[in-house]
Formats: C-alpha cells, structure tokens, sequence
C-alpha cells in the first residue's frame, strides 16, 4: 500500500522579501568608480552599481516553514537596465558598456528534486519570465496558492512503506 505526502506546515514568503527595482540610476562614488576602471571588469562593475543601488539580484521567493522530504527552492532573479546618472557612468568605460544593452526582467524559477537516493530526480520545474511587476507579484501569490493546495504533491511519487 502506497503513503500519501502530506504538506503538513505551509508555504510562506519571507518576511523580508521586497520586490527589486529593475533600474539601476545611481552612479558609482569617485572611489568605487575608480576600482571599477583599475579591476577592468564588467561584473565587478555591475556587482558595484548593484550595491550602490541596493538591489539583490537574487532572492527566495517562497519558502516552507518545516522539514520537507523533498528539495524545494523557489526564487526570483531580477535582471536590471541602466537608466539616468548610472548609465552616463557606465558608458564612460569600454567593459562597461555590454551592461547596458540589458533589457529588465524578472525571472521566477521553482524546482522540486529528490532528496536521499531521489537526488539526481527532476520532480517538477517552472520558470516565468516579466517585466511588469503586478503580473510578477500575481504569479507568485498563484504559486503560493498552487503549493498550499498540495497539488504539486502530484509530481512526486509516493513512497511505499518498508
């Protein structure tokens, strides 16, 4: 006879998730714009204007409050554009300028994957992409919802007692 996984805790966002801009529009301070021309690097750049313009670019979006016996990761990566003051800076310097050709977007990716001799097993995965913050901030109240119901529990199979 087959057991039934239950969710028996829930699914929540984390208290300290904000919704990132998607514009970066300050510029660097003299000293770190100067370590960003003597390093030659546009990551190192863009890590930089990222700081100064307090954006995480990554951030969990959903997350389970207990034990789960499945991995479960649930995240939103935003991908900014350069707008005023940061990209007249940015454009004063060669490496830099590939940053600004970037378009903004979020991009939200959940997966669950096996755990235990399970581990190498692709339960379910999804991604959606925008750049309209209303439609990302639905999507992720909808996956809330959808992983509260217990529905993706459909994905996983059901262990069989020893």
């Amino acid at each position: 006879m087959e057991e039934q996984l239950e969710c028996t805790n829930t699914f929540v966002i984390p208290d300290d998730f904000v919704l990132q801009s998607l514009y970066i529009s300050n510029e660097l301070e003299k000293n770190a714009f100067l370590e960003v021309v003597r390093e030659s690097s546009r990551f190192v750049a863009d890590n930089l204007y990222h700081i100064a313009n307090d954006i995480k670019t990554r951030q969990q979006i959903i997350i389970y409050d207990g034990e789960l016996p499945y991995f479960f990761e649930a995240t939103i990566n935003t991908e900014t554009a350069y707008i005023g003051q940061a990209r007249y800076q940015a454009r004063r310097v060669y490496f830099t300028k590939k940053l600004l050709t970037r378009r903004p977007k979020y991009k939200i990716k959940v997966r669950i994957e096996g755990k235990g001799f399970d581990i190498n097993k692709t339960y379910f995965t999804t991604t959606y992409e925008s750049s309209n913050p209303v439609l990302i901030t639905r999507k992720i109240n909808s996956l809330l919802e959808y992983l509260n119901s217990g529905k993706h529990l459909d994905f996983i199979p059901k262990q069989i007692p020893s």
